[in-house]
């Protein structure tokens, strides 16, 4: 009924791939991605940061997302001084740096410096408190650089929803962190992450996985083995 409405479709179109992802349906998710969520190739924020944000958790979890990340590139290069929405903002880089965009991506970290901080204005101090090491993190990610991520990011994680959108729509910049703990070998904080991911998403096969990962870095098997079955007994509803 609402397949031919407002933009708002291709953001619960979004919604709808993010549980394909969740059930590990990766070939459903990126059709969807074609012919739902980027059918119309728009040029909105939200439907980009819809877009950049599916793309990412694709390539989180192995999956190859082909030139898809080149048309998104495209648009946050003319966008990269932007600086009205830190929420926006962090997309923008994300789109930059897995488009390989280096040099808009370091032009853009940047120009997020010289920002004059105006303590009266909100977006202000949004961006320059949680915007600017958000984003510096998105690009240490890009260049490896795991444990500068986490350390950019575990003092601004409970503040993150300052940026703005939903819970799920933040989810994105979670599991940035989340992925560079695993990566950086910081297993004791990874765990204490997903212990409470799957306290809050009990059903979540996904969590269980990288917890059961994470669990296994810490060398607790026994632990591990659990976690692994509670993914698999998860992604088999």
């Amino acid at each position: 009924d609402w397949g031919f409405w407002n933009n708002f479709r291709f953001h619960v179109w979004w919604h709808y791939g993010l549980f394909l992802i969740e059930l590990e349906q990766y070939d459903a998710a990126l059709m969807l991605y074609d012919t739902r969520v980027r059918s119309e190739k728009s040029n909105a924020p939200t439907d980009t940061a819809s877009a950049i944000s599916t793309l990412w958790r694709l390539e989180a979890v192995g999956v190859n997302v082909g030139q898809r990340w080149e048309e998104l590139a495209d648009i946050a290069e003319q966008r990269f001084k932007d600086h009205l929405f830190a929420y926006f903002d962090c997309h923008t880089m994300v789109a930059l740096t897995a488009g390989k965009r280096e040099e808009t991506a370091l032009r853009m970290l940047v120009s997020l410096e010289d920002i004059e901080l105006n303590n009266t204005v909100t977006q202000s101090l949004i961006l320059t408190e949680i915007g600017i090491p958000l984003c510096k993190a998105i690009y240490a990610y890009h260049k490896a650089d795991y444990g500068l991520v986490v350390d950019l990011m575990m003092p601004i994680r409970n503040e993150l929803y300052r940026l703005g959108g939903s819970h799920v729509q933040r989810d994105l910049f979670v599991q940035i962190l989340l992925h560079a703990a695993l990566n950086s070998g910081r297993f004791a904080l990874a765990q204490a992450l997903l212990a409470e991911r799957v306290a809050l998403k009990p059903n979540s096969g996904s969590s269980w996985r990288h917890y059961a990962r994470a669990l296994e870095g810490g060398g607790k098997k026994t632990h591990a083995k659990e976690a692994h079955s509670r993914a698999t007994a998860a992604l088999a509803v």
